[in-house]
């Protein structure tokens, strides 16, 4: 069960980064209300 938590756990951590990453490098390329946009989503 441990490990089950601590996959899902990295799992989200990567999720996030990847995430974080690409809204940064959308908000530099796009205008803002689109990234608004995709943030929400």
């Amino acid at each position: 069960m441990v490990l089950i938590a601590t996959i899902g756990g990295i799992g989200a951590l990567i999720f996030w980064g990847l995430s974080d990453y690409f809204t940064g490098k959308s908000g530099k390329e796009g205008n803002d209300s689109l990234t608004a946009l995709i943030v929400e989503c």
